[in-house]
């Protein structure tokens, strides 16, 4: 905790009110989310993703450029940030074969190789959930920032030491099944939320024997049905790690009550 402190420049203070609210994404893939919070009426800056085009976060020269554009993206505002770091490797679902597992609860960080190493794709993977930890941290304690962090409920992302520092500032989870929010699955999903931002997110899928259906309306007779295969389900497409646009709509509404309506900003260069 000491060590990361004093990495981070030192805390500024929070108006109580601010002026206005600016939403930022990052690992926003097809970038879903923005769009929706800014139907709601926000701000918001150009969603981020490596894959296209977007800040790179094992790249120290973009995360310093990061850091600078939410500098000046606080300025009389208040940022509202989402963190959805890919999932991949954090997920159990790899657990279903020794040739995919790569983590495991004593050994979050990675599973050691013959070698001695951790496979590369872990090693990359645990430099962006470090750099998404510090990134967060330093946003809220910093700039004044809201800001939640997305992955699996059972993520061993969570587990992470770099997360310690958060947990221990008075972070905590937000729970809900996708499903609920218009994806076709129900995958089990934690946000990770700074204090004071806890968007009334919770909702649970559920089966419904009176109605013959789960309370995100899929029914009986869609058998098992695919929206129960995945997370603490035990599914196996762990590629599928992002939650609809519904998310990002509940995302804005709790933003849109406390920032007036505003435009979209391009420029992170």
């Amino acid at each position: 905790m000491a060590e990361l402190r004093q990495r981070l420049p030192s805390a500024v203070p929070v108006p109580e009110v601010p002026r206005g609210l600016v939403f930022g994404e990052f690992f926003a893939g097809k970038g879903v989310r923005t769009p929706a919070v800014h139907a709601a009426g926000l701000d918001v800056m150009e969603p981020q993703d490596v894959a296209t085009g977007g800040a790179d976060f094992a790249s120290p020269e973009d995360l310093v450029r990061v850091r600078h554009r939410l500098s000046q993206a606080s300025r009389g505002r208040r940022l509202a940030l989402h963190f959805a770091p890919p999932c991949s490797t954090f997920s159990v679902a790899r657990n279903r074969s020794l040739a995919t597992k790569v983590r495991s609860n004593t050994q979050p960080e990675g599973m050691l190789g013959p070698d001695g190493r951790r496979p590369q794709e872990v090693a990359v993977a645990n430099e962006i959930a470090r750099a998404t930890a510090e990134l967060a941290l330093w946003s809220h304690t910093s700039l004044g920032a809201f800001v939640s962090i997305e992955n699996p409920e059972g993520s061993y992302l969570w587990k992470l030491p770099c997360f310690n520092p958060l947990f221990q500032e008075g972070w905590s989870f937000v729970k809900l099944h996708a499903c609920m929010y218009g994806a076709e699955f129900r995958k089990p999903t934690a946000l990770l939320c700074s204090p004071g931002w806890a968007p009334a997110l919770s909702a649970r899928c559920e089966w419904r024997p009176a109605d013959a259906r789960y309370t995100c309306g899929h029914t009986g007779e869609d058998g098992p049905r695919p929206h129960l295969r995945l997370g603490g389900d035990g599914g196996a497409d762990v590629r599928r790690c992002g939650v609809h646009a519904g998310l990002g709509r509940g995302l804005g509404a709790r933003a849109r009550r406390l920032g007036p309506e505003g435009r979209c900003e391009r420029g992170w260069t």
